[in-house]
C-alpha cells in the first residue's frame, strides 16, 4: 500500500483548467495502492457528489467480492484454507477507497465583500474531516460564491473562524497566503500568517510543500519560486512545529496527458497551439505515484539546500518547539526526513477523515397547517373535497369519490401530502396575484387530487388521464409536478417561495454543459489551425449525425467510420485529438426551470453558487439528476410566453370591448375556433404554428377538441407516420381494424391507432391483467429500453393474455408494435394540457383577432424574427399596424376602435419606460398634446431628453403633431458653433433648438415660484423656435432605415413599396423563408430573392487575414444576412451597397461544416430598376372561351386601363372541351403593379407573367383592404 495520498487535486470541474476525470482517478489510485482520493477544485465543489458516487459504486463491487470470499471463509473446515481466504479478503480490502470532499478556496485580504481590483486573493486548501466539516465546507464555498464573488469566489478570515470545525487546511500553492509573503521576502508576515491559521485550525493546519522539477527553461522561474517557498515552509515547520504535508497540485492524470491539459488551456484562453505566448504549466502536475513524488524531491536537494541558505539569511527567527535553534543549513537527511514526514502526513490526514455518505432520503419541507387541522394529511383531505364539490358538484359522483380515495390513499401511504400542499400554496398565491398559471404540464394532469386543488385545470376523468402515469402506487418515488407561469412573472412566484420557506432553503440547480463531437471537431481545427480541407469531409459526413460520442457515431454512420479508418496525417490527428478531448466540461450554468425547496438550509446538503452576475436566485452546485439522492426536493417552475400573451389578450379585450374573458369558461366545442384550426390559420397559435402542422390541420379539419390532442401527440418524429392513417380513418377512407376486439374500448377515440403512452398502459390491463402499477412499470421499461425488465414483463403479458383467451400470435404482434411505439410515444396528459393552451390562443384569434395579434406583438417586441412573422400575419388578416403616436400609443401595444393596432411607446428600441409612462400619464390627465411645443412644455426634460426625442422622431411618434413636416426637418442643420471643450465645430440642428427651448421652459417654471409674474408670464416670453422650411429628402430610405432600427420593422412605409410588384412577383423566394428554413433550399437550382441592402460591411477574417463582405437585406417577410468572399466580393461590391434595392440570383450549397449550416452563394446581382425595365414583358390572362362573358370583359377593362407603354397583354383561350389552347396578343400596353396583379387574382382571373402561372403570394403580400384604404389608395392616385 502507498504511504502517500494526493490531497491537492483538480478535476474537470476546475472548468477548462483541470483535466482529470473521476473515473480515471479511481483507476489510477488503485493502481498506485492509494486508499483515498481528495478533490479540491478551484472555488467550487461541483464534482464532489460525482466523486462520492463513483467511489461508492467501485466499493460496492469490492463488497460483493468480499462477501463471496467471506462465505467461503465461513464454510472452510481446515486452517490452511481459512488462512488463504482471510489473506484474499485482506488483499481486496486494500482496494477500498475513501472520498474526501475539498476545495481550493480563495481568501480575500480583508472582507470577502470588499471589491478591490488590484488585489489577487490568496489560495487555501480546505478538506472536510467529517460530516460537520462537509456542512461547514458547503457553507464556506456557498458564501464565497454568493456573497464574496469578485473575479473569484472568496472567503475571509472571519468566515474561516466561524466555520472552522471539521475542516483540515493546507497552505496551498504559490498563490497561498504564506507563500505570497515568502515570495515578497516578508518572512515575518509569513510567520504571522502561519500562526493566524494555526490559531483557527489548530492541529488540522498543515504547511503544504510541492515541487515540479521541469527541465523546460520556460518554467525555471516557477521551479525557483517553488524551491523558495518550500524551504521557507520547512523552516517554519522547524520553528513553529506546524506539520508539513506533501502535495502535487494535480491537474491531469498521467504524464502523457500534459498535452490534453495544454489543449484545454488553449480552449479556455482562446489561444492556438503554436502561439508562443500561450499559457502552460510545468507538465509535472500529474497524479504521481509515491515513488515519483519522493524522486521529484530527492533530485532537487542541492537546489533546495541553496534556497534554504538564502531564506535563512532573511530573518533568524526563534528557536524551534524543542528549544533548539533552527539550523542555518539544510542537511540532506533532514531534508528527506521532512519530505517523508510530509508524505506520511498526507496518509494520516486521509486516515483521519471519517467516512460518511452524501445520499439521504428526501426531506419534505414543513408546510404550516392552519388550525384546527392536526396534520398535513387531514388538511389535504379537507382541501381536496372542498375543491371536488366546486369541480363536480355535491353530492359527489361515486366515480369521482372512488378516484379521489385511490389517489389520496396512495399519496398518504407514500408520505407526500406536504408536497401537494406546497405546490397548491404557491399556485394559489400566483393566481391571487393575477399571474397566469398553465392548465397543467406532464403527467400531473392525470391526478384528480391535483385537479381539485387547482394545481391543474383539466378534468382527468373527462379525458381518461391516468394517475398511475404520474405516481406509481407500487413504488415510492417523489412526485414531479411541473408548473407553467407566465414568463415575465415567473420570478415573482419564486420570490414568494423564498420568502415563505427561507432564502437559504430555496435555490436553482446546476447544469453541466460538455463538448459534443461536432463542436469538438471545430475546437481541434481552431486550436491546431488545420486547413479546411482536413475537416470538411468529416463535417459533411457528420451533418445529420445525432450521436455526441465518437463510439456512437461510428455505429451510426459507416461514412464517418470509413473516413476515420482511412485517415492519415492531419486528418488522423484531427480524429485522435477529438476522440481524446470530446466530452470536456465547457460551461456550468443553471437549469432553466428546476427549483429546490428544502426543510433546512441548503448548505446542510450541498454547496451553492450564483451562475451569473446579478442573478436573483442561487443554485445548488450539483446537477438535477442527483438532487433527490442528496435529500432535496426539486420542482420545475417554467416560464411560458403563451400565458403572457393570453394575459395581455384578456387585458386588451377588457379594455377595448368591455368584456372579461375567463379562460376556464371558453367552450372547447367553439365552432369558429375549430374552423380556424381546420383552415390551418394557426400562425402564433401555441404548438400548432409550423408549416407542416398547418398542412395536416387543413387535411384533418378538426371538429372536436380531441382531434387537437391527437395532433399534438402525433406531430413529432416517429408518430408522424400515423398522421395520414389518422386522417384517412377519421373520414372513413381507411378501415378501422383491431387485432383483438377488446382494444376498441381503448383505441376507439383515436380510430384504432395507439397514439398515447396511456393507451399502452390501459391495454396491458385490459388484455394482460396488469395492475395499474405494473402497467406504469411497462410504460417506463419500454420508454427507457430496459431490456431485462421488458422480457420479464413480456412473459407476464403473454401469460395474462392467454388466460383471457387471446391468440398468442396476435399478442406477440401487439407487443412488438408497442416496443416500436414506446420509444417515441407521447404522454396524453401533457398533450391534453398543451392542446388546451393552443385552443385558448385559437379562440382569441378567431373571436378577437386584433387584440390577440397586439398581445403577440407586445410580448415579442424585442424578437425581430417573431415580429416579422406576426406583422405578415397581421397583413394577411387585414389588420393594420400603425406607428407609435404620442397621442394614441400607450406603454403597451393597443387596439384602436377600428381594429388597427397601435405600436407601443415603450417597445421602441432604447426607449426609457419610465419616461414614456410620464408622457402617457400627463396625456391622460391633461388631454392630447396639441403640438411639439405643447409636448415639450408639459413633459419633463428628464423624460424628453435629446436621446428619447430622437427615438420618438425616428419611430414616427411625432408625425401626427407635425403632419406638414417630414422627420428630416428635426435633423436639419441650422448653424455651426465652436465646442466649449476643445474648440471643434459642432453642428446645431433644429432638434437641438427644441431641446434648448424645453430646458428654458422648465428652468423658468422652476424659478417662477419666487416670481411676482408667475409661470405663465415667464413661459410666454420664451419664443418657440420656428420649423425650418426645407425640401423633402430625395431619398427617404435613410429615414426609413432609422425607423426600422427603432421599431424592428417598417410601419409608415417600406423602402420596397415602389417596387412591390417586382419583389413579390419576380422573385421566387422570400428572405424570411431563407432565415427560417435554409435547409429546404439545399440542392435547388439557382433562384431569385430581392430586397433592400440595409447594411453592408467589409470584415477581415482574423484567422486567414482575408477580407469578406457581410450584408443584411430586408424584404416584406424579414431579413437575411449574406456573406461574399474574396472573389465574389470583388465581382459584386460596386452593385451591392447600403440603401440599394437589388434582385439577387442565389444558390444554397450544402454545408461542409454542419455546425454552421448551409451557405448561400450569390450568382448574379441586378439593380431593381433593371428588373422593372425588362421584368413584366407579357401578361397572359387565361380564360375559358365558353364562360367568358361581357361582365368579365367589363371588369377586365376596369382593372387594366390601356397605357401607351409597358407590359404586353395577351389572352390564352383554354378550350378544354376541344383540348386546344389559343394565344391572342393584343395591342394593349399595361403598367403593372402589385395592386393590379392582386386584384386580377382576387377577381378570379388566372394569369401568367412571362409565361409562368402566378398566384397571390399571401404570406408576404400587402393585403388590400375593403375600400382600398391606406397605402393602396396612394398607389391609385399615382396611377391616375
Amino acid at each position: 500500500m502507498s504511504n502517500f495520498i494526493h490531497l491537492h487535486l483538480h478535476t474537470e470541474f476546475s472548468k477548462l483548467d483541470g483535466a482529470c476525470r473521476i473515473d480515471g482517478l479511481i483507476r489510477q489510485a488503485r493502481l498506485y495502492g492509494m486508499n483515498s482520493i481528495a478533490v479540491t477544485d478551484h472555488g467550487v465543489m461541483h464534482g464532489i457528489y460525482t466523486l462520492f458516487k463513483e467511489i461508492q459504486s467501485a466499493n460496492k463491487k469490492l463488497d460483493k467480492s468480499e462477501k463471496r470470499m467471506q462465505n467461503c471463509l465461513d464454510s472452510a473446515t481446515d486452517e490452511e484454507t481459512k488462512a488463504l481466504w482471510a489473506k484474499r479478503i485482506a488483499h481486496v480490502k486494500q482496494f477500498r477507497l475513501k472520498a474526501i470532499a475539498g476545495c481550493e478556496t480563495y481568501v480575500a485580504h480583508r472582507s470577502h465583500r470588499d471589491r478591490k481590483k488590484d488585489e489577487k486573493p490568496y489560495h487555501l486548501i480546505l478538506l472536510a474531516k467529517n460530516e460537520t466539516g462537509y456542512k461547514n465546507l458547503c457553507e464556506l464555498v456557498s458564501r464565497a460564491n454568493v456573497e464574496g464573488f469578485y473575479r473569484y469566489p472568496r472567503v475571509d478570515m472571519d468566515l474561516l473562524r466561524q466555520y472552522h470545525e471539521g475542516i483540515i487546511v493546507g497552505s496551498a500553492c504559490l498563490g497561498g497566503p504564506i507563500a505570497t509573503a515568502v515570495l515578497n521576502d516578508d518572512y515575518r508576515l509569513a510567520r504571522q500568517m502561519a500562526n493566524a491559521y494555526r490559531e483557527i485550525f489548530g492541529e488540522d493546519f498543515y504547511l503544504e510543500i510541492m515541487l515540479h522539477p521541469s527541465r523546460d527553461p520556460k518554467h525555471s522561474d516557477t521551479v525557483e519560486k517553488q524551491l523558495k517557498v518550500m524551504v521557507a515552509l520547512m523552516r517554519l515547520h522547524l520553528e513553529m512545529g506546524i506539520p508539513l504535508v506533501v502535495t502535487n497540485d494535480v491537474h491531469f492524470l498521467r504524464k502523457q496527458d500534459s498535452d490534453v491539459h495544454d489543449y484545454i488551456l488553449c480552449v479556455s484562453t482562446g489561444k492556438k497551439w503554436n502561439d508562443a505566448d500561450r499559457w502552460t504549466y510545468t507538465h509535472e502536475e500529474y497524479f504521481k505515484s509515491e515513488e515519483e513524488i519522493r524522486a521529484a524531491f530527492a533530485t532537487m536537494y542541492t537546489q533546495a539546500a541553496q534556497a534554504y541558505m538564502r531564506v535563512g539569511n532573511l530573518d533568524p527567527g526563534p528557536a524551534g518547539p524543542s528549544g533548539q535553534a533552527v539550523p542555518h543549513e539544510l542537511a540532506e537527511d533532514e531534508y528527506m526526513r521532512m519530505v517523508t514526514e510530509g508524505m506520511l502526513n498526507s496518509q494520516r490526514i486521509a486516515d483521519s477523515v471519517a467516512e460518511y455518505k452524501l445520499d439521504r432520503d428526501p426531506v419534505m419541507p414543513d408546510f404550516a397547517v392552519p388550525e384546527p387541522f392536526p396534520d398535513e394529511k387531514t388538511y389535504l383531505r379537507h382541501l381536496v373535497y372542498e375543491g371536488a364539490a366546486q369541480r363536480w358538484g355535491s353530492p359527489l359522483p361515486e366515480e369521482c369519490k372512488e378516484r379521489l380515495e385511490f389517489e389520496l390513499g396512495t399519496i398518504e401511504r407514500m408520505g407526500f401530502p406536504g408536497y401537494f400542499l406546497i405546490v397548491w400554496d404557491f399556485i394559489r398565491e400566483a393566481r391571487d396575484r393575477g399571474i397566469y398559471v398553465g392548465p397543467g404540464r406532464g403527467s400531473a394532469a392525470g391526478s384528480a387530487v391535483a385537479y381539485t386543488l387547482g394545481i391543474t385545470n383539466l378534468d382527468p376523468l373527462a379525458y381518461n388521464l391516468l394517475f398511475e402515469r404520474f405516481l406509481n402506487p407500487d413504488r415510492i418515488s417523489l412526485p414531479d409536478i411541473d408548473v407553467d407561469f407566465e414568463d415575465s412573472r415567473r420570478m415573482e412566484v419564486i420570490s414568494y417561495v423564498q420568502e415563505k420557506y427561507g432564502y437559504d432553503c430555496v435555490a436553482g440547480v446546476a447544469a453541466f454543459n460538455r463538448s459534443k463531437a461536432k463542436g469538438t471537431i471545430n475546437d481541434v481545427v481552431r486550436v491546431f489551425e488545420m486547413p479546411s480541407d482536413v475537416a470538411s469531409p468529416v463535417n459533411k459526413a457528420m451533418k445529420d449525425i445525432k450521436g455526441t460520442q465518437f463510439r456512437e457515431i461510428f455505429k451510426e454512420s459507416r461514412d464517418v467510420k470509413n473516413i476515420y479508418q482511412n485517415s492519415s496525417g492531419e486528418q488522423r490527428k484531427l480524429f485522435d485529438w477529438a476522440m481524446r478531448v470530446n466530452g470536456t466540461l465547457r460551461a456550468i450554468s443553471q437549469h432553466a426551470c428546476g427549483i429546490i425547496i428544502s426543510k433546512e438550509p441548503l448548505t446542510h446538503y450541498a454547496p451553492l453558487f450564483l451562475p451569473n452576475k446579478g442573478d436573483e436566485l442561487m443554485a445548488v452546485q450539483y446537477d438535477g439528476k442527483v438532487i433527490e439522492k442528496v435529500g432535496l426536493v426539486k420542482m420545475d417552475f417554467l416560464g411560458l410566453q403563451t400565458l403572457q400573451i393570453l394575459h395581455e389578450a384578456v387585458r386588451l379585450v377588457e379594455h377595448t370591448r368591455g368584456k372579461h374573458i375567463d379562460l376556464d369558461t371558453i367552450p372547447l366545442d367553439d365552432t369558429p375556433t375549430l374552423e380556424l384550426f381546420g383552415r390551418g390559420e394557426t400562425v402564433a397559435l401555441f404548438q400548432f404554428e409550423s408549416p407542416g402542422m398547418r398542412k395536416y390541420l387543413q387535411q384533418l379539419k378538426p371538429d372536436k377538441f380531441e382531434d387537437l390532442i391527437a395532433m399534438n401527440a402525433l406531430y413529432r418524429p416517429g408518430p408522424m407516420e400515423n398522421i395520414n392513417h389518422y386522417i384517412e380513418r377519421k373520414f372513413g377512407r381507411e378501415p378501422i381494424e383491431y387485432d383483438i376486439p377488446a382494444q376498441e374500448q381503448v383505441l376507439a377515440e383515436t380510430y384504432g391507432i395507439t397514439v398515447y403512452q396511456e393507451q399502452v398502459m390501459q391495454q396491458s390491463r385490459l388484455l394482460g391483467n396488469f395492475t395499474p402499477g405494473e402497467s406504469d412499470a411497462l410504460r417506463k421499461a419500454m420508454g427507457k429500453k430496459l431490456v431485462a425488465e421488458m422480457e420479464k414483463l413480456k412473459s407476464q403479458f403473454v401469460n395474462g393474455c392467454q388466460s383471457n383467451g387471446h391468440p398468442t400470435k396476435v399478442v406477440e404482434k401487439i407487443w412488438n408494435e408497442w416496443v416500436k411505439f414506446a420509444s417515441y410515444a407521447f404522454n396524453k396528459s401533457h398533450a391534453t394540457c398543451y392542446a388546451l393552451l393552443a385552443f385558448q390562443t385559437g379562440y382569441f384569434k378567431a373571436h378577437y383577432p386584433s387584440e390577440f395579434m397586439a398581445a403577440n406583438l407586445e410580448v415579442a417586441h424585442s424578437e425581430a424574427d417573431k415580429l416579422a412573422v406576426f406583422m405578415q400575419e397581421c397583413k394577411r388578416m387585414g389588420i393594420r399596424v400603425l406607428p407609435p403616436d404620442v397621442n394614441e400609443s400607450g406603454c403597451e401595444f393597443s387596439v384602436m376602435p377600428n381594429g388597427d393596432i397601435r405600436y407601443s411607446l415603450v417597445a421602441m428600441k432604447g426607449m426609457n419606460g419610465e419616461a414614456m409612462r410620464e408622457l402617457v400619464e400627463n396625456r391622460k390627465a391633461n388631454g392630447p398634446y396639441k403640438s411639439v411645443y405643447d409636448l415639450l412644455r408639459r413633459v419633463s426634460t428628464t423624460a424628453l431628453n435629446k436621446r428619447n426625442l430622437e427615438i420618438l422622431i425616428h419611430g414616427g411618434a411625432l408625425d401626427t403633431l407635425t403632419p406638414e413636416h417630414n422627420r428630416a426637418v428635426y435633423f436639419h442643420e441650422l448653424e455651426v458653433r465652436p465646442s466649449r471643450e476643445d474648440g471643434q465645430s459642432v453642428s446645431i440642428t433644429f432638434l437641438d433648438r427644441l431641446v434648448e427651448f424645453a430646458q428654458k421652459v422648465h428652468r423658468f417654471r422652476e424659478s417662477a415660484q419666487d416670481s411676482l409674474f408667475g409661470a405663465t408670464a415667464l413661459e410666454s416670453a420664451i419664443s418657440e423656435p420656428p420649423f425650418p422650411q426645407i425640401a423633402l429628402p430625395s431619398n427617404p430610405i435613410p429615414l426609413l432605415n432609422m425607423e426600422f432600427e427603432i421599431l424592428g420593422l417598417y410601419l409608415s412605409a417600406h423602402p420596397l413599396d415602389k417596387y412591390e410588384a417586382e419583389i413579390r412577383y419576380l422573385c421566387d423566394v422570400r428572405l424570411g423563408e431563407l432565415s427560417s428554413n435554409l435547409n429546404a433550399f439545399v440542392g435547388r437550382n439557382a433562384f431569385h430573392v430581392g430586397g433592400i441592402v440595409r447594411t453592408c460591411a467589409k470584415i477581415i477574417n482574423k484567422r486567414t487575414g482575408k477580407p469578406y463582405m457581410q450584408l443584411m437585406m430586408d424584404d416584406y417577410s424579414g431579413e437575411y444576412s449574406f456573406r461574399l468572399f474574396e472573389r465574389d466580393m470583388q465581382k459584386f461590391e460596386e452593385q451591392i451597397q447600403a440603401g440599394k434595392i437589388v434582385r439577387l440570383t442565389v444558390q444554397v450549397i450544402a454545408p461542409s461544416n454542419p455546425d454552421f449550416g448551409p451557405s448561400v452563394r450569390i450568382v448574379e446581382v441586378e439593380p431593381i430598376e433593371a428588373v422593372r425595365e425588362h421584368g413584366f414583358r407579357n401578361l397572359d390572362i387565361v380564360i375559358d372561351p365558353y364562360e367568358f362573358d361581357q361582365g368579365a370583359l367589363s371588369e377586365l377593362q376596369m382593372l387594366l386601363p390601356n397605357e401607351q407603354t409597358g407590359t404586353t397583354l395577351s389572352f390564352e383561350l383554354d378550350d378544354q372541351r376541344n383540348n386546344r389552347v389559343t394565344r391572342i396578343t393584343t395591342p394593349t400596353r399595361l403598367s403593372l403593379n402589385a395592386f393590379r396583379i392582386d386584384n386580377l387574382i382576387k377577381s378570379g382571373f388566372r394569369i401568367k407573367i412571362n409565361g409562368h402561372s402566378v398566384q397571390q403570394n399571401t404570406p408576404t403580400a400587402v393585403v388590400v383592404e375593403e375600400g382600398f384604404g391606406g397605402r393602396d389608395e396612394v398607389l391609385l392616385e399615382e396611377e391616375d
